[in-house]
């Protein structure tokens, strides 16, 4: 892939890193870039860094037509000089960065949909949404003081469709991080090779019940599905008023969660498998079996090492 940088002038591709680490996380807003290059004095002044397939040429219609592997705003930039030599790290963010670095008004929304919500706090800054939709939801949305244009779209999601919110490698808003993409089969036998592999099995995060409270005292107790007679009990307590949904779902999100975290799956395969999150995953090794596993981290790495990805996969945890 190269690296392909917009400034004041224009469109440009700078020289090969040295190196270059990207990270993509589903419960992180931004993915990040931090690129390592060799110093020269007619370094660019860089706004935006965009990395495209080595057979793009024309970058400006890459870009345009969201044809990219990352885009991203040069958040910082560094020049260190030490006995090494001379080198300037560029740290960058994707365009989810727009909308968390940015705060709105405080607003109400009564029954809202997702077509006003991108409309109001994803589109002023460029971004849009593939799968916006006029329905309306029912329900209050309240945006409270020093809320980010991102936390309202995340909230709407979280709280009214019941999704995990993803800006993408384009700039695209995805309402629901799981909806997209194809099945990835991690097998040395057959499908996607990988080397060092790691499995845990961490059931002290797994929540077996949770005692919900509304503001009368009333108590519902909300099981984990998950959980079997003689295991052990942990329970938590929920205080209905206070809880993000102020629903009872909100038990039902904190349980999946508790699940997704007690199960993990991080392996390393050779390439590049960037833009993968949320996708669903197999993997043939011990202990996974048919446990239905995604993408929840990704980690890739371009150094004097060769490419390579970390990847993290877990259980769907909203």
């Amino acid at each position: 892939m190269k690296t392909a940088i917009r400034t004041s002038e224009g469109f440009s591709v700078l020289d090969d890193p040295l190196s270059m680490i990207i990270e993509q996380e589903a419960d992180v807003p931004c993915d990040s870039l931090k690129a390592v290059f060799a110093y020269r004095e007619d370094f660019p002044d860089i706004k935006r860094i965009y990395l495209i397939d080595d057979d793009r040429n024309d970058i400006e219609e890459a870009v345009m037509s969201g044809d990219v592997i990352f885009s991203g705003v040069a958040d910082e930039v560094v020049l260190d000089i030490n006995a090494a030599g001379s080198f300037i790290t560029v740290y960058a963010r994707n365009l989810a960065c727009l909308l968390t670095d940015s705060e709105c008004y405080m607003m109400t929304y009564r029954d809202p949909s997702l077509d006003v919500i991108v409309r109001r706090h994803g589109e002023p800054f460029g971004l849009s949404c593939p799968q916006n939709s006029p329905k309306e939801r029912k329900g209050v949305l309240t945006v409270k003081k020093g809320s980010s244009h991102y936390r309202v779209i995340q909230r709407f999601c979280k709280e009214f469709l019941g999704t995990t919110l993803r800006i993408d490698h384009r700039g695209m808003i995805i309402p629901d991080l799981y909806s997209v993409g194809k099945r990835l089969d991690f097998d040395n036998g057959g499908g996607i090779p990988f080397g060092r592999i790691r499995i845990s099995d961490n059931r002290y995060q797994r929540i077996s019940r949770i005692d919900v409270y509304d503001e009368s005292g009333f108590c519902i107790s909300v099981d984990n599905p998950g959980s079997v007679r003689g295991d052990i009990q942990r329970v938590r307590c929920l205080n209905l008023p206070e809880s993000v949904a102020g629903t009872i779902s909100e038990a039902d999100r904190i349980i999946a969660s508790s699940n997704s975290k007690g199960f993990g799956v991080q392996l390393e395969c050779q390439g590049s498998l960037l833009n993968t999150l949320g996708h669903s995953a197999s993997v043939n090794a011990p202990w996974c079996g048919d446990r239905e596993l995604f993408v929840v981290r990704i980690k890739y790495i371009n150094d004097n090492k060769g490419e390579r990805t970390e990847l993290k996969l877990a259980s769907r945890g909203e």
